[in-house]
């Protein structure tokens, strides 16, 4: 991302490697120009809204939730546990496939 300027001077000398993330990002008219013209090194946004594809470049990063909100609509369908996509990325970090023998 560009060199900051003006206000952003001061964070860019205190922290010199800013990151952001948000997730269902919706950039309304210029914020992505703002967002650019900060002293961001890198912003990480999911792929739940077509903005988030436009904007993916160098700096901006794509994260997709696909997987995670299969597993949610599979478990509803199924009427399983939902609370459980959370704790087993608690204690492992990931998702296992749709267990397809559930059907």
């Amino acid at each position: 991302m560009p060199a900051p300027t003006g206000r952003t001077h001061q964070v860019a000398r205190q922290h010199p490697f800013v990151h952001a993330a948000a997730v269902h990002a919706d950039f309304t008219p210029g914020a992505l120009e703002q967002i650019q013209a900060s002293p961001l090194k890198t912003l990480v946004l999911s792929d739940t809204t077509a903005t988030a594809l436009e904007v993916a470049g160098k700096d901006v990063k794509i994260v997709t939730a696909a997987r995670i909100l299969a597993q949610a609509i599979w478990r509803i369908h199924t009427q399983q546990s939902v609370g459980w996509i959370f704790q087993t990325l608690r204690r492992k970090g990931e998702l296992p496939p749709v267990d397809l023998e559930l059907v």
